[in-house]
């Protein structure tokens, strides 16, 4: 039984190592100001196109054409007969305003690399639009599971070495004091 739990601990502690790492990595570019957040780039392109797009083929024509990749956020139609699209992927957003002359424009918001890794740290749930956010939601909840089933394994594994409990239990009062002054520190300020 031991050599079980010890094979389901290392392999578990493998898959979610690497995810760890970039958590913790990233965490730290966010928290030390390593890499500013608030530089969003905004570029504006100016183009004609032949039609008003009318329907969602014609949109999908027009995405495709300027090499476009998102899902359409919003669509609408101003009083001077303009279309207005809002096309958003995961650190990007395109807002393209069609005259009904056929001039358009592209206004484009890229996020940075930390104003993307913040996204994704303030990002939980499945309920968003864009798959790629849902999959984060994902990866994240599992990794959360990895982890409950390595603390388990991890006690079981330290239960059977007698030799070991006077250590074990010192780490793993250091770590139940230090993760709760963490969630202290950051739910009362």
């Amino acid at each position: 039984m031991y050599k079980l739990y010890r094979d389901i601990h290392l392999v578990v502690g493998l898959i979610v190592t690497p995810l760890l790492l970039i958590y913790a990595i990233s965490s730290v570019l966010l928290a030390y100001d390593i890499i500013d957040p608030s530089k969003t780039q905004h570029t504006v392109t100016k183009f004609k196109v032949s039609e008003l797009p009318n329907s969602s083929i014609d949109i999908d024509k027009l995405l495709k054409a300027r090499d476009i990749k998102g899902s359409l956020k919003k669509l609408s139609k101003g009083q001077d007969g303009s279309i207005t699209l809002e096309v958003a992927r995961l650190g990007e957003t395109h807002v393209i305003k069609v005259d009904p002359q056929g001039n358009a424009t592209n206004k484009k918001s890229s996020e940075n690399t930390a104003g993307f890794l913040k996204l994704l740290h303030l990002t939980a749930g499945f309920e968003h639009s864009e798959n790629e956010t849902n999959w984060w939601g994902l990866a994240a909840l599992l990794t959360g599971f990895l982890l409950l089933a390595l603390l388990i394994t991890g006690i079981i594994l330290w239960s059977y070495r007698t030799t070991e409990k006077r250590t074990g239990i010192l780490f793993l009062s250091i770590s139940a004091v230090y993760c709760t002054t963490v969630i202290l520190v950051l739910r009362l300020g």
